[in-house]
């Protein structure tokens, strides 16, 4: 039991921290490869569309590990709960 709040934690958690940097570093991320000049820009709105990806996924998995706990599902919750917070966690990273 103790694992399943724990890990429903982390995917609440995850997106909320995600969101917070984006929302605190608003500029455009840069590529160098020479010290002189950008490669290449990645607008910041890609940052943005992965945080709300984030968030929907973190959403997707609380509900469906409510799903699986209320035996709608035949899967376990704890296996739906590991598969979103590695996923959320993976997502953060990128």
């Amino acid at each position: 039991m103790a694992e399943s709040w724990f890990l429903m934690s982390l995917i609440a958690g995850i997106p909320l921290m995600a969101g917070v940097i984006v929302w605190a570093s608003s500029t455009d991320i840069s590529e160098r490869h020479h010290s002189h000049h950008d490669t290449y820009t990645v607008a910041s709105t890609f940052s943005w569309v992965v945080m709300f990806c984030m968030v929907f996924m973190g959403a997707l998995g609380l509900l469906m590990a409510w799903l699986c706990s209320l035996d709608v599902y035949e899967e376990d919750s704890l296996l739906v709960l590991c598969f979103f917070a590695s996923f959320l966690g993976v997502a953060f990273v990128v």
